[in-house]
């Protein structure tokens, strides 16, 4: 490379071929993937000498590239991309090396400086690796003189200006850097994403903070927008605006619409993000689960201890008959104590009697043994006779069915443990009273005070929803979820001040282009027309004309178009119709005369305009070629 002039315009040549992208993949099919080979390689040789050199051309040729490699990636489909790259000598390590890895290894590099390149793993590729018979990179070529800087470093003149020679340094080394990264954010939004459903002429989102905001009324970004308390502004990491508005949802659709059915809250949070790509437009919902979490709840009634729905009143009565019993044999030891000091010649009778008492309280007080007929079945509550206990009878059917489940082998689980060795078997059955007399005394103050208001359960009811007092909330919660919120990122998360300022820097950004825009001026001049008059009353023209015209673009409604104006307006004052043409990287708007309302004031003024620039360049061209169309 020895004359750089001569590099940008090879490379402005090489950016045309994009358009006959298809037919050069009919002779050979990989040529497209070879150019975009070329590229990356050409970039990784340039970036050591371009970082260090002092000239801006160096720069521009790289950044030149750079944006030809953009186009080249973006006209090429995806499986072409993730091909391997075809080298002269394989190597192991570059065997899986696809053209999409070298494409954002040189990109890295462009970021962070060619000192990456040391590192083999962010090495793209080398001119040497893509040598062939049929590409030789190193082709001696006619050598041109690089013409000589106006300030050169050996001039006396240029020593005085070294400071400022060093400070344009870096500021053009930044400008590779901001390329890169451009390129970068553009492959990763739109590379296989574009065009989008919104057609052509769109690339970034046209939403702003002032629609469907429930606080403004304004058409516009205005001053009343920084008073609306659900919105905030935030910056990340430097680069970033974020933009978080708390938005109504859709009325009769939960979140929004977005929800798709699902249990969400009757607000959505809508997070604008602008960057180095342009602006973009998130709406989110908060999902709570599934459509039945939203129903009420079935009431649910819950029953006493005392008296169940199935089976509860036989187990009063079982109960009540045991305290009947019990009571009846307190009377009767009471009775018998009564007569034995007046039967003191038949003590050894009363003994006998009392022992056989005492040994019959005992064994109605202990529990029973375990039963030995065995339970092949799930004890059911239906199945259960009078007497049975479900608890026994299922530990009775575990350990039938599950033997590995005993704790002793041919030990049943419905066997009560024995007693431990430090307690009596009188004490086991005074606490066995007392926990009987204690039943029957709640029993009985239960018989006697249920029906009492204030011995009633009050029926608790289910709390209702409770919606947010903050115009905010869920636009923190969103923050909070994403971890916007964590002390990790409170160094690289701001929050900015609403004043004045911060109202231009938007609309200034909103106002810039995320691609390189174009309006061109089509005059139609017919045979033997040569005043500006005459020109400008042209309201159609030959079918030539024509089909030039219709090959520059596809036609636009102004009217509804939300891409690149040109200059013209959408009240239909410069026309209904335009051809336009755009890629993800460049938009150009035609300015058909003839489409002009003849009429029309801003027509007028716009045709008048270009009429004095046609003259004039036509001057200029006049002899070198032809300009009027038949």
């Amino acid at each position: 490379f020895p004359n750089k002039t001569v590099a940008l315009v090879a490379s402005d040549i090489l950016h045309l071929l994009i358009n006959y992208v298809d037919h050069l993949q009919k002779f050979p099919p990989d040529t497209p993937k070879k150019i975009v080979e070329i590229l990356i390689a050409t970039i990784t040789y340039l970036l050591p000498s371009t970082e260090s050199s002092p000239h801006e051309l160096d720069k521009r040729l790289v950044v030149s590239l750079l944006l030809c490699l953009l186009d080249w990636v973006m006209a090429l489909p995806p499986k072409t991309l993730l091909q391997p790259v075809q080298t002269l000598v394989p190597e192991k390590d570059k065997a899986d090396k696809s053209v999409l890895s070298s494409i954002y290894k040189v990109l890295h590099g462009c970021v962070y400086g060619a000192q990456s390149f040391s590192n083999p793993r962010y090495f793209p590729l080398s001119l040497s690796d893509l040598s062939s018979p049929d590409y030789d990179p190193f082709l001696l070529l006619e050598g041109l003189k690089e013409p000589e800087p106006l300030h050169s470093p050996d001039s006396e003149r240029s020593s005085k200006l070294q400071p400022v020679t060093e400070v344009r340094s870096r500021i053009q080394q930044g400008l590779i850097s901001i390329a890169a990264r451009t390129v970068i954010s553009h492959l990763v939004n739109h590379l296989g994403h574009y065009p989008m459903s919104g057609g052509p002429a769109t690339l970034t989102s046209q939403v702003c903070e002032n629609q469907d905001n429930p606080y403004c009324d304004s058409s516009d970004l205005a001053p009343e927008l920084f008073h609306t308390p659900n919105l905030q502004f935030f910056v990340l990491n430097g680069t970033t605006l974020l933009s978080c508005l708390q938005i109504r949802a859709q009325d009769g659709l939960p979140g929004g619409g977005m929800a798709a059915g699902l249990t969400s809250a009757n607000a959505c949070v809508r997070v604008i993000v602008r960057d180095i790509s342009g602006k973009h437009s998130w709406d989110s919902a908060v999902l709570y689960g599934p459509p039945h979490c939203a129903a009420p709840s079935q009431p649910v009634h819950f029953h006493t201890a005392f008296c169940g729905p199935a089976g509860g009143d036989r187990e009063c009565d079982a109960e009540e008959e045991s305290v009947e019993r019990e009571e009846e044999e307190e009377n009767e030891e009471n009775l018998e104590n009564m007569e034995m000091p007046r039967e003191q010649e038949n003590g050894e009778l009363l003994d006998e009697q009392e022992e056989a008492v005492d040994e019959g309280a005992v064994l109605e007080l202990m529990a029973p043994l375990a039963k030995r007929r065995c339970r092949e079945a799930v004890p059911s509550w239906d199945s259960l006779q009078d007497g049975e206990d479900a608890l026994d009878e299922m530990l009775q059917y575990l350990g039938y069915s599950s033997p590995e489940c005993l704790q002793r082998t041919g030990t049943p689980l419905n066997i009560p443990a024995p007693p431990p060795v430090c307690v009596s078997e009188k004490q086991e059955n005074d606490v066995i009273n007392a926990i009987l007399k204690q039943s029957a005394e709640e029993r009985e103050f239960s018989r006697h005070s249920g029906d009492d208001i204030h011995m009633r359960a009050a029926g608790q009811p289910e709390p209702s929803p409770q919606r947010p007092q903050s115009a905010f909330y869920y636009c923190r919660l969103l923050l909070n979820i994403l971890g916007m919120n964590s002390w990790e990122k409170r160094s690289n998360f701001h929050l900015l001040k609403k004043n004045e300022k911060l109202l231009r820097e938007l609309k200034n950004l909103d106002s810039r282009q995320c691609r390189e825009t174009h309006k061109i001026a089509v005059f139609y001049v017919a045979e033997g027309q040569e005043d500006k008059h005459s020109i400008l009353s042209n309201t159609s023209g030959s079918q030539a004309y024509e089909d030039f015209v219709s090959g520059l673009g596809w036609e636009v409604n102004l009217t509804s178009h939300c891409g690149f104006m040109g200059g013209l307006q959408r009240n239909k004052s410069t026309g209904l119709t335009t051809p336009y043409f755009a890629t993800s990287t460049v938009e150009v708007m035609f300015h058909v005369s003839t489409r002009m309302p003849p009429d029309s004031d801003d027509s007028l003024t716009k045709k008048t305009l270009y009429c004095v620039i046609l003259v004039l360049f036509h001057a200029v061209i006049s002899s070198y070629v032809s300009f009027c169309i038949p």
